[in-house]
């Protein structure tokens, strides 16, 4: 049976910023803002007055159920292109380095460096990637280089692509890298494992460029590119207005709190303290996941700036989602037990309450 939408969508809970043990009652209580929903053009549920993302269950539930895997570390994606591509292309420009005429007409050039390039791979870790949760990374990781790049206009003002911002590129052809991370701060809890505060933005953006070898291998420089920094800081800067315009951005954020939530209850033992048995929770027999075809490949874009003929492509990138090392990070707060307190569920109250 299909469960209610106010369970499917956590009673309209956009992010989550608390989580409270309630041994007496058996429970573990998550808190943050929440709003009545809606469904956008696209059919997915956001906020009626802010327009961002509610918090799904499936994507708890997939966090959760990573939590719990003993062999995962870091959830990521990664969307990268095959060697053997690279090297075609770098023969290819190779190739026509010394005819101009090929320079001519920036489109046909950016396509054939396409075909060459070929198919890039998806490389999803610690989660499965038949889940919606992993269909978020990949989404929001492939959209960000679209915004990056040019292929679509910024639905946020004060936003341009990183194509835009360049102007007189210096030395070779670019190749930037630009990847998805976690953001917090120390979590801080009440000092009995009762009490929990989820801060910061939760979601930044980072930037490197890459070297790419004769052999169509890549490898980090350890140098980052101003502009490609710039174009990173404003993204970050802008998170918030994107996720409430492009709402895969704001699930991406929603991935990265349930996976943060996730994770401090399988390491600090929450559910054993409030006396909850996930077993029926964790178990694809008793409690399942809708599951989407596992994303392999995207094909490869290249966007031309007709400056200098400088070839400006972004062929990797990713998200990484580092809950673990968030997890273990804590600071004391002498408020958060009376936070508790007053988030105790009333009298008479269901499964959610203001």
């Amino acid at each position: 049976a299909t469960l209610p939408e106010a369970i499917r969508f956590l009673g309209g809970l956009q992010r989550v910023r608390y989580l409270f043990v309630y041994p007496e009652q058996n429970d573990i209580v998550l808190a943050g803002p929440a709003e009545a929903w809606l469904r956008d053009d696209g059919g997915d549920p956001v906020g009626a007055t802010t327009g961002k993302p509610v918090v799904r269950l499936e994507l708890l539930m997939a966090a959760l159920r990573a939590a719990f895997d003993q062999e995962q570390n870091v959830i990521s994606c990664s969307i990268d292109p095959q060697p053997e591509g690279v090297q075609q292309m770098q023969s290819y420009l190779n190739q026509i380095s010394r005819d101009r005429s090929a320079t001519r007409n920036p489109d046909r050039l950016a396509r054939a460096i396409e075909e060459r390039l070929g198919l890039q791979t998806i490389t999803l870790t610690g989660i499965d990637p038949t889940t919606r949760l992993a269909g978020v990374l990949v989404a929001a990781d492939y959209r960000m280089k679209r915004l990056a790049m040019g292929f679509e206009p910024s639905p946020v003002p004060g936003m341009p692509s990183f194509l835009h911002m360049i102007r007189n590129p210096r030395g070779s052809n670019m190749m930037p890298r630009w990847w998805i991370e976690d953001d917090y701060e120390a979590l801080l809890t009440d000092g009995e494992g009762l009490a929990w505060q989820l801060r910061g933005r939760g979601v930044k953006v980072l930037t490197e460029d890459e070297l790419v070898a004769n052999d169509g291998t890549r490898e980090a420089t350890g140098k980052v590119n101003p502009l490609a920094k710039k174009w990173a800081d404003t993204m970050t800067a802008k998170y918030d207005q994107l996720s409430a315009r492009l709402p895969v951005f704001g699930d991406l954020r929603n991935c990265m709190d349930a996976s943060v939530i996730s994770e401090l209850i399988a390491s600090e033992k929450l559910h054993e303290k409030a006396g909850i048995d996930l077993s029926t929770l964790l178990n694809p027999k008793f409690f399942s996941l809708s599951q989407h075809p596992a994303p392999r490949h995207v094909p490869s874009q290249v966007s031309y700036r007709h400056t200098r003929n400088h070839l400006v492509l972004t062929a990797s990138g990713g998200v990484q989602i580092r809950s673990m090392q968030v997890a273990r990070r804590h600071e004391l707060s002498q408020g958060l037990a009376a936070d508790r307190d007053q988030a105790a569920a009333p009298a008479g109250a269901k499964w959610w309450w203001d």
